[in-house]
């Protein structure tokens, strides 16, 4: 384990790009940050950078579960199964954890959803995929346009060869 790892974690999130990845867990009830030396998303050479305390000075969570960020790395969620909430925790400087306020946190209460949660997700918005179904959408309506104009101009031909182009054989 490196310097600073949980020892029994519980929940783990990755950086897109995988330059960082966070870590908490049951021993030590914090969110640990770390770098990633070397090659994106190798686990072998991580370097610890800071950590946030969810019990101290105030008891955020004392059995976090997992964590996730915002899309672009301004909060922390973390999902515990002692207060069963969601905790959302806003960052002042994108994917740094030293810029948590963790006394600015907000709790959803998730109580009545799952007695004891042990994940958290959220789905991320589909806006990349409207610009492309619009272009597959437009293709094949050119597809099928450009096929129709074909047959109409094999039937016109079909139809409107002069009579003099045949030859009568008989």
């Amino acid at each position: 384990l490196p310097p600073g790892a949980e020892t029994v974690p519980t929940g783990m999130y990755w950086k897109s790009d995988g330059t960082k990845v966070w870590t908490v867990g049951s021993t030590l009830d914090s969110v640990i940050e770390f770098n990633v030396v070397g090659s994106p998303f190798t686990v072998t050479n991580l370097q610890y950078v800071t950590n946030l305390s969810l019990t101290t000075p105030t008891v955020i969570e004392s059995s976090p579960q997992d964590i996730f960020f915002k899309s672009d790395g301004t909060v922390l969620y973390i999902v515990g199964s002692n207060l069963d909430d969601v905790i959302q925790i806003p960052l002042s400087e994108a994917w740094n954890l030293a810029t948590a306020n963790a006394s600015a946190y907000t709790t959803f209460d998730g109580s009545g959803v799952d007695g004891t949660p042990i994940d958290v997700f959220f789905k991320p918005k589909l806006n990349f995929l409207w610009p492309l179904m619009l272009e597959l959408c437009l293709t094949l309506v050119w597809s099928y346009l450009m096929l129709i104009m074909a047959v109409m101009w094999l039937l016109h031909f079909v139809f409107t060869i002069p009579a003099h182009a045949y030859r009568d054989w008989e």
